[in-house]
């Protein structure tokens, strides 16, 4: 009899640590495989025909994006990002890390963390911005409309305008800290109206001599 018991212990112990072990195997096989990152130490191009799950940039890396496809894309440390074309479906700023995004699709939502910097020449973000810590997002265009959510106080709401190369453009901000633009989002006229604007002040600094 003992040894019977003794068995049938040995076989619960194995089909509990079997669980979960099975478990793990069927969340895989459930989400496609686990998910592939890639860290980049030294300045990188993603290009045209360019696939991957996670990339990760950073100490003082560049990565420059022309074409490809990522899904999420992460600035660390003091990277810089260069996106010019293809889509990425989550794009997050942390540190102190800089953006400068010409073109391309940003699927979901770009997010600013601690310190980071966004710079904004062109591109579509599809569904929002959200910006969190120091983040400070400058964006480079004319036309510039803000409609806030209604009952949000100005911290959440709708941004239109032009970019330089005078393709309109629409962007979701969500959650800003303090309402829009507050003091972390900059809007930076082309520069043809800021020359407007500084002789426009000139020409009232004399008259009111």
């Amino acid at each position: 009899m003992d040894n019977i018991s003794e068995k049938l212990k040995e076989r619960e112990v194995a089909i509990m640590y079997k669980i979960p072990i099975l478990s793990v195997l069927v969340l895989v096989l459930l989400s496609g495989g686990p998910a592939k990152a890639t860290l980049i130490y030294e300045d990188w191009l993603v290009h045209d025909g360019d696939q991957y799950d996670i990339l990760t940039v950073l100490n003082d890396a560049t990565l420059g994006m022309t074409g490809g496809e990522v899904r999420r894309l992460y600035t660390n440390h003091a990277s810089t990002l260069n996106f010019f074309d293809g889509t990425v479906s989550w794009l997050t700023a942390s540190d102190t890390s800089t953006m400068y995004i010409y073109g391309g699709l940003t699927e979901h939502a770009l997010i600013l963390e601690r310190e980071s910097t966004v710079n904004l020449f062109g591109g579509t973000i599809g569904e929002r911005v959200r910006i969190s810590d120091s983040g400070r997002v400058n964006i480079y265009g004319y036309g510039f409309e803000f409609l806030a959510d209604e009952g949000t106080g100005g911290i959440s709401g709708l941004l239109s305008g032009h970019w330089l190369d005078h393709t309109p453009f629409t962007i979701r901000f969500e959650d800003l800290s303090k309402p829009f633009p507050g003091t972390q989002i900059q809007l930076i006229p082309e520069p043809s109206v800021f020359l407007l604007l500084c002789f426009g002040a000139l020409i009232l600094k004399r008259r009111n001599r």
